[in-house]
């Protein structure tokens, strides 16, 4: 999910972007800049749920956080 933001961080807009396994789901920048352009905001917000209840990242999950984690 994106949340778009104008200069004075009102939201002006929101997307969800893909849906699926954090490893199987591609996301590319376009769509992403498309809606910030659409929307004409300033800022966006990438947001990523997981399940509820889960304490900590499942086993298939930990890879991309520690990959993200290094970057």
């Amino acid at each position: 999910m994106a949340l778009y933001l104008d200069d004075r961080h009102r939201l002006v807009g929101r997307a969800i972007l893909t849906i699926g396994w954090v490893q199987a789901a591609r996301l590319s920048a376009r769509p992403i800049l498309f809606g910030s352009q659409a929307c004409q905001s300033s800022t966006c917000i990438l947001v990523r749920y997981r399940r509820y209840g889960a304490p900590s990242a499942t086993e298939g999950e930990e890879p991309s956080f520690r990959t993200i984690a290094a970057a």
